[in-house]
């Protein structure tokens, strides 16, 4: 912190929920004891930053010296804060097994730089030209760690149509368009004793008038889940698809057109059914950022609100559903299947999200 502007910033803005030391509580009570002194930093580093971060920020530092303890000996609890950033007492080596291995960024104290969390993009497409891609676009992201990906689209599969009898008219540039964005984004490699997540949200039941997608939703979760899942054979990939109609409980929080995920925000201007192969469907802008690429050294907003916003709204919508399984006319499924209503078993209902990033908000 002493050394590094952006982390200061980072580490005391109120975007950041939350910071651990590997400390206890005692260690931490110290320094507010000792609160009335100058701790400005001195030219001979004695003075901790922990004391600045106490001063200056919006949160109050956890005494968390079990708790890190136990990732030390069991790096896979990482996952359970999956958009933490981990500074570990271990070697490179083993940070960078971390990181590659459970997709959250993971660094030893002589391997932090200034820059995390710092890359972002910005294209604009024009309907018809050959110059974009969904795999040129987020080649940044597929380079970043990663262990989840969530796309929320009302609209995503709206235009998309079974085949006719003859085999003939069969269209799916909706779900060809989602296949191909986690198919740019998803990792080579990962925990092969852990799920890479995966979430899509939409409506079937499209707006008032009773308009709905073409296909059912059995058939559209079922084939999503397994395209997705066949683009990986060396790690499990969870898909979960969850259709929230027009007139249910949370509709309006998913009128964005976003895919996060659990570093980064993806937008569309217009649709995210934005290509077809290397080709523009429509012109528009389509830009992402990581979580604190804007707003630490400039003016602008965090990108991180728009991660929140959305993540939040998905956590609402479960907590929701949870507790009205039968009534709330949400659909769901996990892998392809279909959990069944006990009243009418014809009817698709609703079941808990297990998606880690959802799951980590309702803590």
């Amino acid at each position: 912190m002493a050394l590094m502007t952006r982390w200061i910033k980072i580490l005391s803005c109120r975007d950041v929920k939350e910071v651990f030391l590997d400390a206890t509580k005692e260690d931490i009570d110290h320094y507010y004891e000792n609160y009335d002194e100058d701790y400005s930093y001195k030219s001979d580093n004695s003075v901790s930053p922990i004391s600045q971060l106490i001063r200056d920020g919006y949160i109050s530092p956890n005494p968390a010296k079990q708790k890190i303890l136990d990732i030390k000996n069991s790096p896979e609890k990482v996952l359970e804060d999956p958009s933490a950033i981990y500074f570990l007492d271990v070697t490179t080596e083993e940070a960078n097994c971390i990181q590659k291995k459970y997709g959250v960024i993971c660094k030893n104290e002589s391997d932090i730089d200034d820059t995390e969390l710092n890359n972002w993009g910005e294209i604009i497409s024009c309907e018809g030209e050959l110059d974009h891609s969904w795999k040129e676009i987020l080649s940044k992201i597929r380079q970043s760690p990663t262990n989840t990906i969530i796309v929320s689209d009302r609209y995503i599969f709206s235009n998309d149509k079974n085949a006719n009898d003859r085999g003939e008219g069969e269209t799916y540039s909706g779900m060809d368009n989602v296949v191909e964005i986690i198919n740019a984004i998803l990792p080579l490699s990962f925990s092969k004793n852990n799920y890479y997540d995966v979430l899509i949200l939409f409506s079937w039941k499209l707006d008032k008038t009773g308009r709905t997608c073409p296909i059912s939703f059995n058939k559209i979760a079922k084939k999503l889940a397994g395209r997705i899942k066949s683009l990986r054979d060396s790690y499990n990939i969870r898909v979960e698809v969850v259709s929230i109609p027009y007139g249910a409980e949370g509709y309006e929080k998913t009128h964005n057109r976003r895919v996060v995920t659990n570093y980064h925000v993806i937008r569309t201007e217009q649709d995210l059914k934005a290509f077809r192969g290397d080709k523009s469907i429509c012109s528009q802008t389509i830009n992402w950022d990581s979580l604190f690429s804007k707003g630490i050294i400039d003016n602008n907003d965090r990108p991180i609100k728009n991660h929140v916003i959305l993540v939040n709204g998905i956590s609402y919508i479960n907590s929701y559903g949870t507790k009205h399984l039968e009534t709330c006319m949400y659909e769901y499924s996990i892998d392809g299947i279909c959990p069944k209503s006990a009243i009418d078993n014809k009817k698709v209902i609703f079941s808990e999200i297990q998606n880690r990033l959802v799951k980590s908000v309702m803590k």
